[in-house]
């Protein structure tokens, strides 16, 4: 792949259920999102997969099929209403004629729990070449894709992607994308996130818009996208690694990335390009990055 052909902030993907900055966030019941989180870490781990760093495992209360299916059901309600359109147009290219978010619930459900009854996230290409035109069309719904579903073109974690709630989606290589399908997305908190450093971003980001979540979430990326540049040596740019070349690579997945030190930067370019930004833009990227600082320090994240 050459480029990074699309991103999705974090910003799609969080609940409307967020923790107040003030309120006991370490005592709240999970989000919907979280919730998802939860359930369908424990599907790809019996897998032998790997899900979410911030999520810990709990026995399911009845089977974990039933889980599969209510965990979707209520994050749909809670919060896919508030995300999926049904009308079609050249704005929503994958929207079915003739469906409604009552079909989109259901249909979903339907394939989440074959998914796991077939154990498909062994092999999720393998499995998605079993479906239907029409489940393969629902997925793409779901996903909100642009484009058909083309299993030949997927990876195995677009894959895999692919047969998760979007608020579910794992980074199984560890290189600080989300793949779904054949598209790219950018994300934080991602599924390799520490638990730690997640209270902390989202007690800082409790009240916040989603447009200024998603433009923090692009700043935090901007350490794995940063370490891809390529240089001359007379400091010049010269050119970017690409996801997927031999010499990507993605710094927080090492143990000796440092959130602080990378908040503290942070907080040092604010201050150097103080004279040039607006006031009220100063104080409030100040506000977050001095917030998510100390977060961070009472977690005693490094």
């Amino acid at each position: 792949m050459n480029t990074i052909s699309a991103f999705t902030t974090a910003a799609s993907y969080l609940s409307v259920a967020r923790p107040n900055a003030n309120s006991g966030a370490d005592k709240r019941l999970p989000t919907p999102e979280e919730n998802l989180q939860i359930v369908f870490s424990e599907v790809v781990e019996r897998s032998g997969r790997s899900g979410f760093s911030s999520v810990e495992s709990v026995s399911p209360r009845g089977s974990l099929e039933q889980d599969v299916a209510s965990a979707w059901e209520h994050w749909f309600d809670q919060v896919g209403t508030h995300r999926y359109h049904f009308e079609a147009g050249e704005g929503s290219p994958s929207v079915r004629d003739d469906k409604t978010s009552v079909d989109l619930k259901q249909d979903f459900k339907e394939i989440l729990v074959e998914a796991y009854q077939n154990e498909a996230y062994a092999d999720p290409r393998d499995y998605l070449r079993t479906l239907s035109m029409d489940d393969l069309r629902a997925i793409q719904q779901v996903h909100s894709l642009a484009d058909p579903i083309d299993v030949s073109k997927l990876s195995d974690e677009g894959a895999m992607n692919l047969l998760l709630p979007p608020d579910a989606q794992l980074d199984a290589d560890k290189d600080g994308l989300t793949r779904v399908g054949v598209v790219n997305s950018i994300r934080f908190p991602d599924s390799n996130t520490p638990k730690a450093v997640r209270e902390a971003w989202e007690l800082a980001t409790a009240n916040l818009s989603e447009r200024d979540r998603g433009i923090l979430t692009l700043q935090m990326f901007s350490a794995v996208s940063n370490a891809n540049m390529k240089f001359d040596t007379q400091g010049n740019w010269i050119g970017s690694s690409e996801p997927g070349d031999a010499d990507w690579r993605n710094p927080m997945n090492s143990t000796s990335f440092s959130y602080l030190d990378f908040v503290g930067r942070k907080m040092e370019n604010i201050e150097r390009f103080k004279g040039y930004m607006m006031v009220d833009d100063y104080q409030q990227q100040m506000s977050f990055w001095n917030t998510f600082q100390e977060e961070l320090f009472r977690r005693q994240v490094r």
